[in-house]
């Protein structure tokens, strides 16, 4: 839970268009810049987990 907090600390950063196993595997990407392309991308393209 701390993780996903300094991860995702802005409010509105946990998007409804993306579920829990998405949001574990971008907690994983440090580089908070690359972190929000691939959220982005993987909304926009409609990535499954496996693509992310």
């Amino acid at each position: 839970m701390r993780q996903f907090y300094l991860a995702f600390s802005i409010l509105d950063a946990a998007r409804s268009e993306l579920s829990c196993p998405y949001y574990y595997l971008l907690m994983h990407v440090c580089n908070e810049c690359a972190r929000g392309f691939y959220q982005q991308k993987a909304i926009d393209s409609q990535w499954n987990t496996r693509n992310l």
